[in-house]
């Protein structure tokens, strides 16, 4: 799926994953308030969170990507940098 924005994303991914904002909150080592404020768009998910961020709720490698995206981190240079080194 492709979510316009992060708070849409997170929300629907924790849903997916059945954590509450608790749970999600706990596997990251961060509060509850934290994932609330996130999900409401008042809060923005630093780039070092995101590697644990997407472990706990299990995302496919498109969604780690659109995690990423809507992070505004663009992987498509890494990627291509890696495809070519193979």
């Amino acid at each position: 799926m492709h979510y316009r924005s992060l708070s849409e994303a997170v929300k629907g991914w924790r849903a997916t994953a059945g954590l509450t904002q608790v749970q999600l909150a706990d596997a990251l080592d961060l509060d509850q308030p934290f994932v609330s404020n996130l999900e409401k768009g008042s809060r923005a998910l630093s780039v070092t969170h995101l590697p644990s961020f997407c472990r706990a709720l299990k995302l496919t490698k498109d969604e780690a990507r659109e995690a990423y995206r809507l992070c505004g981190v663009d992987l498509e240079p890494v990627i291509g940098d890696a495809r070519e080194a193979v």
